[in-house]
């Protein structure tokens, strides 16, 4: 709970003192109720407004690229008391996974607490790349590779990765931009392959690099 003009002012909507004069005025309502001086209300909950219209209080916006280690979830509670990614880094201000990877899958996931932003980096309209190391259970056969390069029907729909390089026998990268569940290892085991390990190393602009598994780092989206 916070006063009611930090919380007019934190929306930018004028200073804390002039916010007492709007307060003053009759101008703030909290749920419909003219507000007092020294009123305190929670602007995630509350439908707090100046002069009818409402307002919401201006987050400090965070970002972070953790390394995801395999066996962690991505869910944000489970039923099994499963191990998730948030417990991996700081609980306040409290954040979301922008997209998943599966349990098995390790490598990089974003989280925020910016819904425009995770919007922008998981809507497909925005067409963001997603690059992929992928070890399979046996060597990677020149027709397979062709296969995987011309498109691969997968869920009703043809899937054509935006690049497909052979790291070594047993191993690929795989750049895509389908957003598809699970998308990757279905491709692969359309081919007939098992997959050993995937493991994520790129989301549009942000890189893995030398993030070590489980580690998280503050990152910062550009304009």
């Amino acid at each position: 709970m916070q006063r009611l003009q930090k919380i007019i002012a934190q929306a930018g909507i004028t200073s804390r003192r002039k916010a007492e004069d709007l307060i003053n005025q009759g101008h703030v309502t909290v749920n419909g109720i003219r507000a007092q001086i020294g009123e305190k209300a929670d602007p995630e909950i509350d439908d707090i407004q100046v002069r009818g219209i409402s307002i919401r209080a201006r987050k400090e916006f965070i970002y972070y690229a953790l390394n995801k280690p395999r066996g962690i979830l991505c869910t944000a509670s489970d039923e099994k008391g499963r191990k998730n990614v948030l417990s991996l880094v700081p609980d306040k201000p409290r954040v979301f996974t922008v997209g998943r990877l599966d349990m098995d899958t390790e490598g990089l996931i974003l989280l925020t607490n910016d819904g425009d932003w995770a919007n922008s980096i998981m809507h497909p309209k925005f067409n963001i790349f997603k690059t992929y190391e992928v070890v399979v259970d046996r060597p990677f056969d020149e027709q397979s590779m062709s296969i995987l390069k011309k498109g691969i029907e997968v869920g009703g729909k043809k899937v054509t990765p935006d690049s497909v390089t052979q790291m070594s026998s047993a191993k690929i990268k795989l750049v895509i931009h389908e957003g598809q569940k699970r998308i990757v290892r279905r491709l692969i085991e359309k081919l007939g392959y098992n997959v050993e390990h995937l493991k994520r190393t790129q989301i549009g602009q942000f890189e893995l690099g030398k993030l070590k598994t489980g580690e998280y780092k503050t990152i910062k989206p550009k304009s």
